[in-house]
């Protein structure tokens, strides 16, 4: 059984709902055995008094269901130049105000543990079919438009990359070995990881048959 809840309802697997609303929360996650926490506020509004409540809601009703809860997380919660390779143990020093939501976020997670069991499965920004908030689709590239432009996102450093079909292929595996999983997982995705900041493009390039101009994004 799968079950979705939305803002509005998109078929007949879709509860019409709001993640801030608790009995909303706990309805859909009635009988289900994951509860994918993949909920953003409108055009990222409001972060730091909707994101946290929000996870409230989605653990109350994992405690009460018996689901354990999955989380994309992101790569928000670090500060490159003191964790240049992510990993678990990886010290979470975010330098935005995001990211020390994400870091309170996950801490929510990690406190509910064992009573609510729970993945972080962290990656970096998200490219492919569906992907609508992200560097590619947002700006490197126009969406559902000819290639005609391309825009460089960096002038020299790295940018990590998921590529979403291979994200969600990666839950569904964690999924099959959940019975050897920790109650609290924290898990890195590797995904791609653009070293130069030219990869991504350059790879794009190569696949275009015209030749699209580039640019670089103002202040990248």
């Amino acid at each position: 059984m799968l079950r979705a809840l939305g803002r509005r309802s998109r078929g007949s697997d879709w509860l019409e709902g709001d993640a801030l609303k608790r009995d909303d929360v706990a309805e859909a996650s009635d009988g289900v055995s994951l509860i994918v926490h993949a909920v953003n506020p409108p055009n990222y509004q409001n972060w730091d008094k909707v994101v946290l409540p929000m996870i409230d809601n989605t653990i109350e009703a994992a405690e009460i269901s018996g689901a354990r809860i999955l989380l994309p997380g992101t790569i928000y919660n670090f500060d490159p130049s003191t964790a240049p390779l992510i990993s678990a143990g990886s010290p979470q020093r975010p330098r935005s105000r995001k990211g020390a939501i994400r870091v309170a976020l996950e801490q929510r997670l990690r406190v509910a543990a064992p009573q609510v069991q729970s993945i972080v499965l962290r990656a970096g920004d998200f490219f492919g079919p569906g992907a609508r908030s992200s560097w590619f689709s947002q700006a490197m590239v126009a969406p559902g438009k000819p290639v005609s432009r391309v825009v460089r996102m960096s002038r020299g450093d790295g940018h990590s990359w998921a590529y979403l079909p291979d994200l969600a292929e990666a839950a569904a595996r964690l999924m099959d070995v959940q019975h050897t999983l920790l109650p609290f997982e924290d898990i890195q995705f590797e995904g791609y990881y653009d070293a130069s900041g030219s990869g991504m493009v350059d790879t794009v390039l190569s696949l275009v048959p015209t030749k699209p101009t580039t640019s670089t994004f103002p202040g990248g």
